[in-house]
């Protein structure tokens, strides 16, 4: 067997290609009775998504089958997943433009009757292959789910080569948020907000809400990504005062997916602790409505995020009325508006906490608690003046302590040793100072993801050995990025050596100290609806060095400038969902692979063997493939 680098040779657009089969895949199968019950595979293929690209990011993939067999056995298994669905998508492109072209023919040589009859013959024709080929690609997804879900056995295979991502910490949170259960050492402060709502939720006081049947009040907490929404809930539910006053606890975790059918299965099996079969949505309020009628029951709805569905917040509403005068629901949500909406459905009392963040001295409390557990803090001084240092940077977010923490409680006695960083959800507005990274002296990955309040990059420049890095999901980042703010301001003197950037919104490159970097090898731009344009000057003045060119959901792209023909360096382009692209610029003559998928019919025609207006332009790259 060749070696897993073979396979993987490519592996800078492994995940690239993944999202294209998962995106492609749910086109075809979205409108169709073959998707049912696809709908979780899919949230869990795109939620192991970023640990894959963690994974081959951080292995070596052409020794990696010395190092694990496992592993190695792993990555060829993905392989072979990931070609079987390309294949199932394949066959659908194939009997689709087939279908075209008999409905062509059949205009242009039958009419009348005959016509109708033909057409007919062969709808069901293709029918018939396609119910085939569907059933083959659903069944291809659920076999790539599958096998992309081995990728969490491979955390501490990663910790044996020393690129100690710390996903583990990552999956312990995440599994906190899916119950109301807590370890008491975990709680620092808050002592205060959880007074108020223990006290509003035990008060027996009979207000003409709760006469009313029906009418359950809803208290919403409400606050930042990682401000200890979830924390304070499970404290609150910990509480003897609570646990005292309710007959039934229910704790569900909602998250950004609202479907009524899950949601309430999940509230069903917390009733009756119990794995709730498939049974569909009546059966399911009939049974939770005979659960409730007699009891008092507190429902959690940790973060939710559907702040517009009125008739979803209704039907899922509408068992819970059955339940026992004094029933309430305890929310947790980023979002003010979604406390407006649940109230507005239930049409009872309604209160709300906006939850600001931790003082810095509990907040370093809590980093230091992270840090140094199991020895004596005085023994890693080094350490501590970091903790010092960075808690004034975090915005008063518990998780970011708890992360920054986890990390340097890893990292102990060899913070030097650090190759791998992921920053994931945390409140802060900035990164740690260019001194304070300027530690982390062998860090060469920087993955910072959901970071909706970071507003600026200063401070990466002080990591000397940063090679690659990753932005996704940071809003603020890309606002007014077009002006150089206060905040991008820098005088450190010190600039990037990157060799790979990947990012979800082009106007990052205009951020200081990126749009001073010329080192860039590998650039991959996942922009949606975000990427109508390249930056033209960027890739002009910061390109020469460039390799690759990975353009992702590219659907609002309306075209590839002519500064792609100035870079002289890049040998491979690779562009996914092209639908907007017409015609392509001059090429260069270094470009020796060039995939775009997806693209419109025009482009498709222009770039014809030979034929084609823009044949010229590409009749010089070995390995072209435009479809």
């Amino acid at each position: 067997m060749a070696g897993v680098g073979a396979v993987f040779a490519g592996k800078a657009i492994a995940t690239s290609v993944i999202t294209y089969v998962i995106n492609k895949a749910f086109d075809y199968l979205k409108d169709n009775k073959e998707a049912g019950g696809l709908k979780p595979t899919r949230e869990r293929l795109e939620k192991l998504l970023p640990q894959i690209k963690v994974v081959l990011d951080a292995v070596d993939t052409e020794h990696i089958g010395d190092q694990s067999d496992a592993l190695d056995a792993w990555l060829w298994q993905l392989r072979d997943a990931v070609e079987l669905a390309e294949d199932a998508l394949d066959e659908l492109e194939y009997y689709k433009l087939e279908r075209e072209a008999k409905k062509i023919q059949a205009g242009s040589k039958v009419s009348g009757s005959l016509h109708q009859y033909k057409g007919k013959i062969v709808q069901r024709f293709n029918h018939t292959f396609n119910t085939g080929s569907l059933k083959r690609l659903k069944n291809a997804v659920k076999a790539l789910a599958d096998v992309a879900s081995g990728v969490e056995r491979f955390i501490q295979v990663l910790n044996q080569f020393g690129n100690k991502v710390n996903f583990k910490q990552e999956v312990e949170f995440k599994n906190l948020r899916e119950t109301s259960s807590l370890p008491h050492s975990l709680v620092l402060g808050r002592e205060e907000e959880s007074n108020i709502v223990v006290q509003w939720l035990t008060k027996r006081e009979n207000s003409a809400s709760e006469q009313i049947v029906g009418n359950i009040p809803i208290f919403c907490i409400v606050g930042l990504g990682g401000i200890g929404k979830t924390t304070l809930a499970q404290v609150i539910c910990n509480d003897n005062k609570v646990k005292d006053y309710f007959d039934l606890f229910v704790w569900v975790c909602v998250s950004h997916i609202f479907d009524v059918e899950t949601l309430t299965r999940k509230i069903l099996q917390g009733v009756t602790r119990t794995e709730i079969g498939m049974i569909g949505l009546d059966a399911l309020h009939k049974a939770l409505q005979e659960k409730l009628s007699s009891r008092t029951f507190l429902l959690v709805l940790d973060d939710v995020w559907n702040d517009e569905s009125l008739r979803g917040w209704e039907t899922l509403v509408s068992p819970l009325r059955y339940g026992k005068t004094g029933s309430k629901i305890l929310l947790t949500t980023r979002m003010e508006s979604v406390a407006n909406l649940a109230a507005r459905v239930m049409q009872g009392e309604c209160q709300s906490l906006s939850l600001s963040g931790l003082k810095e001295t509990e907040l370093l409390l809590l980093l230091e608690r992270h840090a140094f557990f199991g020895v004596n803090p005085d023994d890693y001084r080094n350490l501590q003046h970091i903790s010092k240092k960075m808690v004034s940077k975090l915005s008063g977010s518990p998780l970011a302590a708890k992360v920054l923490g986890g990390l340097l409680n890893n990292k102990r006695d060899s913070l030097i040793g650090l190759t791998h960083m992921v920053l994931n959800a945390c409140s802060i507005a900035h990164l740690p100072t260019v001194e304070a990274f300027a530690r982390l002296i062998n860090l060469e990955y920087l993955f910072i993801w959901d970071c909706k309040e970071l507003v600026s990059l200063i401070g990466i420049q002080g990591l000397a050995s940063l090679m690659s890095l990753t932005i996704a999901s940071c809003d603020k980042l890309v606002e007014d990025s077009s002006i150089l703010s206060p905040e991008d301001a820098d005088s450190s003197g010190l600039s990037l050596n990157l060799s790979e950037l990947d990012i979800d919104h082009p106007s990052i490159l205009l951020r200081e100290p990126l749009r001073s970097v010329t080192t860039i090898k590998r650039l991959q731009i996942s922009g949606g609806p975000n990427l109508a344009l390249l930056p033209e000057e960027y890739l002009l003045h910061n390109c020469h060095a460039l390799e690759e060119l990975v353009l992702t959901n590219a659907s609002h792209l309306q075209c590839l400038p002519q500064a792609v023909t100035t870079l002289t360096s890049l040998q491979s382009m690779h562009i996914n969902n092209a639908v907007k692209i017409q015609t392509l610029p001059d090429m260069p003559a270094s470009l020796t692979s060039l995939h775009i998928y997806g693209c419109s019919s025009e482009l498709k025609k222009r770039c014809q063997k030979h034929v084609g207006h823009d044949w010229v332009k590409i009749a010089h790259i070995s390995d072209a493939d435009i479809r």
